[in-house]
């Protein structure tokens, strides 16, 4: 986890730098532009558990009858009852996260864009205490359930696309962007109680889009995009699992109802800061 942190800030503050202060002719002709991103994401699929037992009960009495020299006699009829259960566990929700991106325009309005997407670490818990009473009101038992959660979710989306409209004159242009965005999201819930067992496990999904993008122009530095990303999902692998020790492997995995492609739509806002304006290139003479 923190060789992934070290990652993010080296790509957040040191890549736009570092290009920025390279000397290549393509980069001479690229206004470069940083931002701070804000994204919303919607909550991928969940996870289910089926499991069935049967247990034997003893439910009703079936026949009583006195004998004069040996007392009551109880034959007691039993019936086994089948159960079935199904659990749920609600994968990796990030719905807000933070990231940052780096973008390269040319003067024909072309450009190309790495941002980071997704990056969210939470962690929660919940607590339940029990308390059993005696008929005279005292506590005979004692004990608590819960969970401890911990999720992430990681990603990175590439872009190519071109703005439309004169950017030295126009405050608002639109735009147009294809992306692919890599995802990796983990989880981990870990029981309080011992009679649980805890759950974990990483997703990894491919993502591909069409992006309309706005651009409003607040000065010749500072500018916001506005995105509404239609994510096709065209590939998702990975699994959940409880670690029981007396199941095998294939009962410890979670299944999901789900195949891909399937679509869900993100929406991005970033600010931008533009740290490299594009040359114009130099005419020469005849």
């Amino acid at each position: 986890m923190k060789r992934l942190f070290t990652l993010a800030l080296i790509f957040i503050f040191v890549i736009p730098l570092s290009l920025a202060a390279q000397r290549s002719k393509w980069l001479k002709k690229q206004n470069v532009r940083v931002a701070t991103t804000f994204n919303y994401y919607p909550a991928i699929d969940a996870f289910s558990y089926f499991s069935e037992f049967s247990r034997e009960e003893d439910t009703r009495l079936i026949l009583s009858y006195r004998e004069p020299n040996a007392g009551t006699f109880r034959v007691v009829g039993s019936r086994t009852t089948d159960y079935e259960t199904t659990t749920t566990l609600l994968s990796p929700s990030q719905l807000i996260s933070i990231g940052g991106s780096v973008q390269f325009e040319n003067r024909d309005g072309i450009f190309q864009e790495l941002a980071l997407t997704k990056f969210a670490i939470s962690k929660s818990s919940f607590r339940q205490d029990i308390y059993v009473f005696d008929d005279m009101g005292n506590t005979i038992d004692l004990y608590f359930t819960g969970t401890e959660e911990r999720t992430a979710a990681f990603a990175f989306r590439y872009e190519l696309g071109k703005y439309f409209g004169n950017p030295r004159y126009d405050i608002l242009r639109f735009g147009v962007a294809v992306s692919m965005e890599p995802s990796l999201y983990t989880f981990k819930r870990t029981p309080y109680d011992s009679g649980s067992f805890p759950y974990q496990g990483r997703i990894f999904a491919l993502e591909a889009s069409l992006v309309p993008v706005a651009a409003i122009k607040f000065s010749k530095k500072v500018s916001l995009d506005v995105k509404v990303i239609p994510n096709l999902t065209i590939a998702s692998f990975g699994s959940i699992k409880v670690e029981n020790p007396i199941l095998t492997e294939d009962q410890k995995a979670g299944f999901r109802d789900f195949e891909p492609p399937a679509m869900n739509v993100a929406y991005s806002i970033l600010l931008r800061y533009q740290i490299q304006e594009a040359k114009r290139s130099r005419r020469r003479k005849p």
